[in-house]
């Protein structure tokens, strides 16, 4: 018989990296790692992202597409052919049976070369 995990998550930017710049069209990585000891069980149906830029806040479904990619255990997301309006707060928030936990990164783009 399984036990659930007691253990809450505890999330933390890779590389301890809360602030990340990226040149306009270039694509640009974030992930973030699970630190606790023993790790709590995170499934990827446990992990949201969330973007909060110019325009607001929206959920970032853990699903590719054209503008994102997400790594096969969704801790990591890229931002493909960056552009300024993609500059903000990338935020996860992890859950588990034993609780929840967010941390974020900020991203600024610079403007690529024409």
């Amino acid at each position: 018989m399984a036990f659930p995990s007691a253990v809450p998550p505890e999330v933390t930017p890779s590389a301890g990296m809360t602030s990340k710049t990226a040149n306009g069209g270039d694509p640009i990585t974030i992930s973030f790692t699970v630190v606790n000891e023993p790790a709590p069980n995170v499934t990827r149906e446990g992990i949201q992202w969330v973007f909060t830029g110019s325009n607001g806040s929206i959920n970032l479904p853990c699903t590719s597409s054209t503008k994102y990619t997400f790594s096969s255990d969704c801790l990591s997301l890229t931002v493909n052919n960056t552009v300024g309006s993609d500059a903000g707060l990338y935020q996860m928030v992890v859950t588990t049976e034993a609780g929840t936990a967010m941390s974020s990164v900020a991203l600024s783009v610079r403007r690529g070369e024409l």
